[in-house]
């Protein structure tokens, strides 16, 4: 089912943008969206984070709740993109695998 997460998507197109991402930022009102990625890190970001993981269709295929500053996700065998979210900017929960994100 297509699900709309009512929050502006950034694509992290270079390599420094995959690799900064959020780090060292306020809580910000969008989402990073990371292509060709199965796996990130919260290094020095300073906030929790939803992370979804996609398939090629862009539907989820993992969800990760809540993941704290100074972590390292492991790679999902299916997902070959990564939606990062703020905690609190989207309705998490409403989330089911299986979603299409856009």
């Amino acid at each position: 089912m297509q699900k709309k997460l009512g929050i502006k998507i950034v694509h992290a197109k270079t390599f420094l943008d995959k690799f900064i991402g959020f780090m060292f930022k306020k809580p910000k009102d969008y989402a990073i969206f990371f292509d060709n990625c199965r796996s990130v890190h919260t290094f020095f970001v300073r906030f929790n984070l939803n992370i979804l993981y996609l398939n090629s269709d862009k539907e989820v295929v993992k969800i990760l709740k809540e993941v704290k500053p100074f972590r390292v996700t492991l790679p999902y065998k299916n997902a070959v993109s990564i939606l990062e979210i703020p905690s609190g900017f989207v309705d998490i929960n409403r989330l089911e695998i299986g979603d299409k994100i856009f």
